[in-house]
């Protein structure tokens, strides 16, 4: 499939290309619905497979049948790329082509949006969707796992229905431990707790199942919102920092093989960092990840070699009040400069913070938010 995932990866910088332009119905079916068909092995021209403009039984054409022995297996319908494929009346005339024939599936398609629908569930026409694509925004290995769904020898097999039932069943599945996990109710801790091992079930109480869910359900939501971002968005020198020694280094470089929980609060502190202070970008150097405005830095953050024994992770900052500053209010910070000589640090700043749990991240914002305070001030009475 790594043609598939190539063709895909073209498509989406050719969406970023047009997204601004409104492309119509039938430029998005020469620029991405004919192009994914030919991939899926459909080969449009081949009337053996594929007939545009199908007739049907209501007295009108499908843009697209998916032929299977001579008989259309698959009505597909395009639309203009911005089209958001929620329309009833769309919906429905696509399901009366469907359900005239005794069909089972139809598609709704921008090239980019692929709406998969059920014409045989007894149900309101906008409420048949089993499968939506998003070829775009969802991750690319889901997208292809989709995608091979439709491919020709798929469709042909005798179990092409039962095959995507069975996705459809999943992901309901998925959906209903999604939703137990965000709404943990007392007998879905309960039977997490009996499912423990005897050897700690006495030792675990309820409000710790709690806290992993919790925690759970923080990573998922960060790692969802930074892989959409670095899909979506363009590579900029934020994101990536070309180095005098011809390296590159990247976020994920230092993020590989770190812990949860140390990815955890980077991902915390970054959407914080982010949504609190204005005119900043982010580098990723040799041994940080810095966070600067305009283009000087007023945040460190280490997350080199964290060993099993040092539950710790780095963050250096620039306060100016450092010979007044309260050490008894922050157990977690110590000082870069003693007795006038520089501690040895990877990055710059005068103070270390040695973050070891969520919890703590409020208190370092407020550290960091002094440093981008000094370092924007500085600038600003230049």
């Amino acid at each position: 499939m790594e043609e598939l995932k190539r063709l895909i990866n073209e498509l989406r910088e050719c969406y970023h290309e047009n997204k601004n332009e409104g492309l119509n119905e039938q430029e998005t079916r020469q620029i991405f619905i004919d192009r994914i068909l030919n991939q899926l092995n459909w080969f449009i021209h081949d009337r053996k497979r594929v007939r545009l403009e199908f007739p049907t039984l209501a007295g009108k054409t499908a843009d697209y049948a998916l032929m299977i022995e001579n008989k259309a297996k698959i009505f597909i319908e395009a639309k203009a790329l911005k089209n958001p494929l929620n329309d009833p009346k769309d919906i429905s005339q696509i399901d009366s082509y469907a359900s005239n024939i005794g069909h089972k599936w139809f598609i709704l398609s921008t090239g980019v949006l692929w709406k998969i629908f059920d014409s045989s569930k007894l149900c309101p026409a906008p409420e048949k969707i089993v499968i939506e694509i998003n070829i775009i925004n969802d991750d690319i290995n889901q997208v292809i796992d989709y995608l091979k769904l439709l491919l020709y020898d798929e469709v042909n097999s005798p179990d092409f229905d039962n095959t995507i039932s069975q996705v459809v069943f999943d992901k309901e599945i998925e959906k209903t431990i999604e939703y137990l996990l965000e709404n943990p109710s007392k007998a879905f801790i309960n039977a997490i707790h009996q499912s423990l091992p005897e050897s700690i079930v006495k030792c675990i109480k309820n409000k710790n199942i709690e806290a992993v869910i919790k925690r759970m359900q923080l990573k998922k939501a960060l790692q969802i919102t930074e892989k959409q971002e670095k899909e979506i968005e363009e590579p900029t020198i934020d994101s990536i920092n070309q180095v005098s020694d011809n390296s590159i280094y990247t976020e994920e470089m230092h993020l590989e093989g770190k812990p949860d929980w140390v990815i955890c609060i980077y991902f915390e502190l970054d959407r914080l960092i982010n949504s609190s202070f204005n005119e900043i970008n982010k580098k990723a150097v040799k041994m940080t990840i810095n966070w600067l405005y305009l283009n000087k830095a007023f945040c460190w953050i280490h997350l080199g070699k964290i060993r099993s024994n040092s539950r710790s992770l780095k963050i250096w900052i620039e306060t100016s009040d450092i010979d007044y500053f309260d050490f008894n209010k922050y157990d977690f910070v110590r000082p870069m400069v003693i007795d006038g000589k520089k501690v040895g640090h990877y990055g710059g700043g005068n103070l270390e913070l040695n973050i070891t749990s969520i919890e703590q991240i409020p208190a370092a914002l407020e550290l960091i938010k002094q440093s981008y305070n000094k370092i924007r001030d500085g600038i600003k009475n230049k």
